[in-house]
This record gives C-alpha cells, structure tokens and sequence, in this order.
C-alpha cells in the first residue's frame, strides 16, 4: 500500500499529526470491533470485517504507526459431544474471546482474535450438527444471521421442555446446512 492510498482509505487529504492519527484510527478500529461484540458470529461477515481491520493497521503502518502484536492464548479444546455440555462450552469461548477483543484496539490483535473467533464458532457448529444428527431439519430456509438463541436452547434442555428444544434445533441445523452447501461442505 502506498501512502495515497492509506491516507484514501482513512479519508484524509494529508498526513495528520501521530496523535490525530491514532484518534482516527482507533475511532475506525472502535466501529469494527463494535460488531464483533455485537452482532451474530456469521464467518464470512466477519472475515470481510477482519480484513478491513487489517487495511486500517496497513495504512496506519505506512503513515509512521507501530503496533505491538499481542499474544492471546486460544481458548479452544475438544469440543463436548452432548448438547448441553457443548452449548455451555460454547458460550464459554464466545465470552472468552468477546473479553479479548474488548481489551484492545490494536487492528492486528483484533483480526487474530476475530479468527480465533470464528473457528470456534465453526468447530461449536461442526459439533453441534454431529451431536443433533437425529433431529430432523427444518424445512424452512434459515438465514445464515439467524443463529438461534443457544441459551433460551440451553433452558428448554435443563427444564425438559423437549418440543421448544427440537424446533429450535431443527432449525439451527437447517442453517448450519446452509453455510455447509455454501462451502461445498460434505455432510
């Protein structure tokens, strides 16, 4: 990347001063890491996010800004093989890694984190659809940012409120499917 283009993407004209540089790019890095506390774990939403991230710490770099990497342990183990057990082991690393990304605004440290991120969201799924295999999909089709709610799942499981549970699962399934056949996924 040139200096044209990191002061482009920034949206400036010249080149700031050190400290009116690092106000704009942690004020860019903030909106990003924003969605990333907020919104769904969708993979391909969040590595187009990620890789804007990176852009930011590309141009940053180039008008004189050094970061400093950050090592954060990766909170992944052997996914659970029973529903409730892998729901709570679930929530566990998405708190884990939502904690992480909270504690910087270092666009390097994000994008590693975000990645962290999203392949424990693909092992939870990989997981979750092996350990629903026999509860039937739904028929209807299920956005990939509808993720269900895993907790109100995890209540219907601790009450016994089996129905509530297999319709949600049902449906979970069906968009786990959906980003399978995206990928050209065997399942």
């Amino acid at each position: 990347m040139q200096q044209s283009n990191a002061l482009l993407l920034l949206g400036l004209e010249t080149t700031p001063s050190e400290s009116d540089l690092v106000d704009l790019v942690e004020e860019k890095v903030f909106e990003i890491r924003t969605y990333f506390l907020r919104q769904t774990i969708v993979p391909e939403l969040y590595r187009s996010r990620a890789k804007k991230l990176v852009q930011f710490g590309e141009a940053a770099r180039i008008l004189g800004l050094t970061y400093s990497p950050t090592i954060f342990p990766n909170y992944e183990g052997q996914a659970p093989e029973t529903l409730p057990k892998l729901l709570t082991w679930y929530g566990s690393g998405v708190a884990y890694y939502r904690f992480q990304l909270s504690s910087t605004l270092n666009p390097f440290d994000l994008e590693n984190i975000v990645e962290q991120l999203i392949s424990h969201q693909i092992n939870f799924e990989d997981a979750f659809y092996e350990a629903s295999k026999t509860v039937d999909m739904s028929e209807e089709t299920i956005p990939a940012s509808q993720a269900i709610d895993y907790a109100v799942l995890q209540s219907h499981l601790r009450l016994g409120e089996n129905e509530l549970a297999q319709v949600l699962i049902a449906q979970e399934r069906k968009r786990i499917d959906g980003r399978y056949e995206r990928e050209g996924k065997q399942k």
